[in-house]
């Protein structure tokens, strides 16, 4: 066992992952969304990080947050939070090519409530409120103390959009809407990943249009959706 003036260090397997969305990563994107909520349930997953040189072997984990991003002439991009419960070096590999193309702005298309209003941009941002969870168990001593668990809290739907247009909002009535859809697609025409959102509610105050320096006026909304409100296919 330790002894009593040492302390065993606590090592979170984790990782942060950033890609272009091709029909690769696809799948990779969908096990952001959980496949159970009572209890909750999400893919677990086994990653490889590092160089040629020396990999490190994430295993048992899952995709705490994922945020996918879009603007004109830009692909679709997603950023990944990694929690894991072991972490091991790892033989290195060499890295594979891809064998699919960017999903590109080109073949996007993005409505809120049916219908365009000139997105300039948005963010999509998936939370499955992960927490380590650790136990008291000896350990030797200067081992690793890895967690034993990940416990889920709710899951956060959030979408940010940037307009051209404005959205028609009353700011002033009684009972905010809270049945708003939204669509995102993305294609090279052979690929295609569609974002589907229901039930999203505003989020915030009633939003100020801002100019730009080239003149163009942005409007920015916000909206939450419950647990569940997004599927992704």
């Amino acid at each position: 066992m330790p002894s009593p003036g040492k302390r065993t260090p606590r090592r979170p397997p984790r990782a942060t992952l950033n890609l272009e969305a091709t029909a690769d990563s696809k799948p990779l994107i969908l096990n952001a969304i959980r496949t159970a909520y009572r209890p909750p349930a999400i893919t677990a997953l086994k990653f490889k990080i590092g160089t040629t040189a020396v990999n490190f072997l994430l295993e048992n984990a899952v995709i705490n947050l994922m945020r996918c991003s879009g603007a004109p002439d830009d692909a679709l991009a997603v950023s990944l939070d990694l929690m894991g419960l072991t972490e091991t070096e790892a033989a290195a590999v060499d890295p594979v090519a891809l064998s699919s193309e960017l999903l590109p702005a080109g073949g996007a298309s993005v409505t809120v409530g049916g219908s365009p209003y000139d997105c300039e941009g948005f963010e999509i941002t998936v939370g499955n409120a992960c927490e380590f969870r650790y136990d008291l168990d000896a350990k030797a001593l200067d081992s690793k103390r890895l967690p034993t668990l990940l416990k889920f809290g709710q899951e956060r739907i959030s979408l940010s959009v940037q307009m051209r247009d404005q959205i028609p909002w009353d700011v002033d009535a009684d009972t905010p809407v809270t049945n708003i859809a939204a669509i995102i697609i993305y294609t090279d025409g052979v690929t295609t990943i569609t974002f589907t959102f229901a039930n999203l509610s505003h989020s915030g105050a009633r939003v100020m249009p801002l100019e730009r320096d080239d003149g163009v006026v942005i409007w920015p909304y916000d909206f939450i959706g419950k647990p569940g409100s997004l599927v992704i296919t």
